[in-house]
């Protein structure tokens, strides 16, 4: 399983290097790495194939070299891999030069050891030593780049205000809110399925209208929000009303910043007082009936600290990896050939 801080992407990797390998498999950067540094000068883990020596195997009785190995691997990948194969010299070097994680590879082996024990499955032992070594060198990869990045953070004032708008809210205000979506896309099918054919426009505008009109008037007979929910077009609300343990949650839109379903919402937010229903509000999903449910103000000053915090301590995005690799390759004047 991976750490937090591990992204996505990095478990998209781990998950594609766990496929049996195909008759001709594709060699990775994880893979290519590790074989082509001496062990003597290698940041990493050493392959069992390397430090094994030769020969690695035999064809028609003559021994095959890894010497012929790495030229065959060479032939087939290139220049593929230079990038990061030097991007990984230079994080190691620059964690050894700040003595930051000097467990790394320790630490990144353990991550592969639980990462391979977590899937559960009985291996081949030689597709075993494949898969820890790789997992290693991409678990190493992350530890080094997490522990560098933000001691080439800059923290600036604009810096901790778009942290401060994503975890707070746009200029501290977090609103709590909850809808009933009559959305545009809904409101096609059931005309498709009524008249037999694909709605006009005009139609569709007039027939959501009307929906989300109908859906109005049902909230001003029974007074409670909640006994409209079932109305939403929203599939998250629908799945939400079927398990009882989330159903209070139902409608709610999570984190809600005043951004997402645009400025008409966002409007209609800051006019409501709480526990107050809008008007229907369109937006481009469809037509709206909002409820506040709560409102929570925060001053920058106040947590200032918290957003610095948590600036330094994010896990670097995929723009800012590139920012560093650039800064990294400048001071150790890396040229790839």
């Amino acid at each position: 399983m991976l750490h937090p801080h591990e992204s996505w992407e990095q478990a998209a990797r781990l998950n594609s290097f766990y496929e049996p390998p195909a008759e001709t498999p594709l060699p990775h950067k994880a893979f290519l790495i590790f074989l082509f540094l001496p062990i003597f000068l290698a940041p990493w883990p050493a392959h069992p194939l390397q430090s094994r020596g030769d020969p690695i195997g035999s064809f028609e009785g003559k021994s095959r070299s890894l010497k012929e190995y790495k030229s065959y691997l060479l032939a087939k990948s290139g220049r593929s891999e230079q990038v990061a194969f030097f991007f990984d010299l230079c994080l190691a070097k620059a964690c050894d030069e700040k003595k930051l994680v000097p467990d790394a590879l320790f630490e990144a082996q353990k991550k592969a050891k639980k990462e391979l024990q977590d899937r559960g499955e009985p291996l081949d032992p030689k597709l075993r030593e494949d898969l820890m070594t790789r997992f290693t060198l991409l678990f190493l990869h992350g530890i080094r780049l997490n522990a560098l990045a933000p001691t080439m953070r800059k923290v600036t004032d604009e810096a901790l205000h778009q942290v401060f708008d994503r975890v707070y809210g746009v200029d501290g205000l977090r609103a709590r809110v909850r809808h009933v979506l009559v959305s545009f896309i809904g409101t096609r099918e059931l005309l498709r399925k009524k008249l037999g054919r694909e709605p006009t426009t005009k139609e569709l505008q007039r027939e959501s209208k009307a929906r989300i009109d109908a859906v109005e008037k049902q909230l001003k007979k029974v007074g409670d929000f909640g006994r409209i929910l079932h109305f939403s077009d929203d599939p998250s609300t629908q799945t939400l009303l079927q398990d009882p343990r989330y159903k209070k949650q139902a409608g709610e839109i999570p984190d809600y910043n005043f951004q997402r379903f645009g400025i008409r919402f966002a409007e209609a937010v800051r006019n409501l007082k709480i526990g107050e229903v809008s008007r229907p509000v369109r937006s481009s999903h469809g037509w709206h009936l909002i409820q506040l449910l709560d409102l929570r103000k925060t001053r920058f000053e106040d947590v200032r600290e918290d957003c610095k915090e948590r600036f330094l301590h994010a896990a670097p995005d995929g723009f800012e990896e590139r920012r560093i690799r650039q800064r990294l390759f400048e001071r150790y004047k890396v040229q790839l050939r």
